[in-house]
């Protein structure tokens, strides 16, 4: 990953992904008939993390989180979502953690919750942020492009500028946990 990919797009990144989950799997509820739409009740459920990267317009992957990034997306099928994720690294500090640890867990772990709604025929999930590790996703919508490669819940963002002269697509693949 490139150094001076900003925290900030990174977590919009991470925001953006969740969102769409939440979105997909639980904003209507029910439809006309009562029963749950197909799309919704497929998102619902407790994800874990298998893959995150960014894939560049000239087709390069960036891993900002590590080649094997954890992380847990919970969408409860009623409207709610709720994504963490986080580096496969740096996860020990000295005690008390310096100031230097403390910036580099907070760039490299991405937290939030909210409000989805799903709309299947564009299969895009958006979550309304409620809560999150970084305020300013407060109030904000995050979009999320849901399909699914086999059993796996892939969610990635619109296209977005990392730096300068960069731009790529968030990509977010999740297995039932």
């Amino acid at each position: 990953m490139k150094p001076e990919l900003n925290r900030r797009k990174f977590l919009q990144t991470s925001a953006l992904t969740g969102a769409m989950v939440l979105a997909a799997c639980g904003q209507a509820g029910t439809n006309e008939s009562g029963s749950v739409p197909f799309a919704e009740k497929s998102l619902a459920g407790t994800w874990k993390m298998v893959d995150y990267f960014f894939e560049t317009t000239d087709g390069q992957r960036l891993y900002p989180w590590g080649q094997k990034p954890i992380g847990l997306l919970v969408i409860d099928g009623k409207g709610w979502l709720s994504a963490q994720g986080m580096h496969d690294k740096d996860r020990t500090m000295s005690q008390p953690p310096t100031q230097e640890q403390q910036a580099r867990a907070f760039q490299t772990y991405s937290a939030y919750y909210g409000n989805y709604r799903v709309d299947a025929a564009q299969k895009i999930l958006t979550t309304r942020v409620v809560g999150a590790l970084d305020p300013s996703w407060v109030g904000s919508d995050q979009v999320r492009h849901f399909s699914f490669e086999g059993t796996r819940l892939v969610l990635r963002t619109n296209l977005m500028k990392l730096d300068s002269t960069t731009q790529a697509v968030g990509n977010f693949y999740w297995e039932r946990s």
